[in-house]
């Protein structure tokens, strides 16, 4: 195990980093989700909302995985700052 709290402290900056970036692509893709409803048929509507409904409940499990990392982590740092 590595003892090191300024580690932990570098793993926690870069869960946040993939958070974050993660959650700009989200909000990306949902807005380019919304203009391409627009521009489909009804059928191509059908196909998309459920490919779309897919895709945003793997980033949102992927979201919550990371804020479980993100919690394991801090009170690492916490105890090995003391």
């Amino acid at each position: 195990m590595n003892d090191d709290p300024s580690s932990g402290s570098r793993q926690r900056a870069t869960l946040i980093l993939y958070k974050s970036s993660l959650k700009e692509k989200l909000d990306v893709i949902q807005e380019l989700d919304k203009e391409i409803l627009d521009l489909s048929t009804k059928e191509e509507i059908v196909s998309e909302i459920e490919e779309t409904e897919q895709f945003c409940s793997h980033v949102e499990l992927v979201l919550a995985r990371l804020d479980e990392a993100l919690a394991a982590i801090v009170p690492k740092i916490e105890t090995l700052k003391s």
